[in-house]
């Protein structure tokens, strides 16, 4: 993160760089700062290229800028923009400035997001989504987008499940042409994939040869309905999966903590808690008809020579707050019990 000293701001006409407290003046010094930015230093490049402005050599404090702006420097990153939109030391280029603007945006740069929002978000873009059957994408703020593909059904889409393949990325939108280009970022199958899209009305028409997906924009109240009905079905499955269900035979994986716990509920009886390979057994007992149960460890095999507790089955399997047991959260059903058991 920058240090503060690099965020006090000057106005120059109506939007302006980011300038430092004072500059360099002494000759000595600059040599210095120049060695600095040579080997790398985002912020010995940063105030080169501010003192390289504040002499009008505009060109030469873009390229420090944006060597400072790669490096993930948000001040530079909203000089770069600034530099961009009002064509000082590079050609004008809006789509340039969108694109710095919106990586100091996401960053939390606030003059950055307010210049951003001016500059390039459209309104019938802008928390909009758009959808096939079994695809949907979402565009967000400071240029971000999400797209849940391969879905079973839109319902899947709507929630993001697992079951959906999830990736994010960033967006331009060209006004005058009206075309879209979804840039995804790192974690696509293929690598670094582009996809351009063509705005007709209420529907998005790909114009890259890798897409084929025509997607419609979806009406807030018609996601509010995919919702309700996939949550209804989630209800309904729920119910039935949950009917008459046992623990007995199953390995339930505590998947929420990092203490690498399972438990196994053998058919005789017995039970196999473990935690990081340290097992420990004992005995349990189980209702199918009010899921509630109870565990009695061996004695000496816990701290205080006899634990007990009990616990209940809901989504997943609940060990009721006992001092021992306390934050080692819930179980999930993660496999069968093997060779353990026998």
């Amino acid at each position: 993160m920058m240090k503060a000293k690099l965020i006090l701001l000057i106005l120059f006409l109506s939007i302006g760089c980011a300038a430092p407290a004072q500059n360099t003046q002494n000759a000595q010094e600059l040599a210095d700062l120049k060695a600095k930015a040579e080997k790398g230093d985002s912020e010995a490049q940063f105030w080169l290229a501010w003192y390289l402005y504040e002499n009008k050599n505009y060109a030469e404090a873009c390229k420090w800028w944006k060597k400072a702006a790669e490096q993930g420097l948000t001040v530079a990153q909203y000089n770069m923009g600034v530099m961009y939109e009002l064509g000082k030391g590079v050609t004008k280029n809006m789509t340039e400035a969108e694109k710095w603007y919106g990586k100091a945006a996401r960053e939390g740069y606030k003059e950055a997001q307010e210049r951003f929002k001016l500059l390039k978000e459209p309104a019938m873009l802008l928390g909009t989504a758009w959808s096939t059957a079994t695809e949907l994408l979402r565009f967000e703020e400071y240029g971000e987008f999400s797209y849940n593909k391969s879905c079973p059904n839109l319902a899947e889409a709507v929630v993001g499940t697992a079951l959906c393949a999830g990736y994010h990325g960033i967006y331009t939108y060209d006004p005058e042409n009206k075309t879209i280009i979804l840039t995804y970022e790192h974690g696509y199958p293929d690598g670094v994939r582009t996809e351009i899209y063509k705005m007709n009305g209420n529907t998005l028409t790909p114009v890259s040869n890798n897409v084929t997906s025509v997607l419609s924009k979806r009406t807030p109240e018609e996601i509010a309905e995919e919702l309700a009905k996939y949550r209804k079905e989630q209800q309904s499955y729920t119910a039935q999966y949950e009917t008459g269900r046992t623990i007995t035979g199953y390995r339930w994986e505590d998947a929420l903590s990092a203490f690498g716990l399972s438990v196994v509920f053998c058919e005789n009886g017995k039970f196999y808690f473990d935690e990081n390979g340290d097992q420990v057994s004992g005995k349990y007992t189980y209702d199918t008809s009010t899921r509630k149960g109870q565990m009695v460890f061996d004695k000496g095999q816990s701290v205080n020579g006899n634990l007990s507790f009990h616990f209940y089955l809901d989504e997943s399997l609940v060990i009721e707050e006992v001092e021992e047991m306390y934050g080692y959260g819930e179980f999930y059903q993660g496999g069968v019990a093997g060779e353990i058991c026998n």
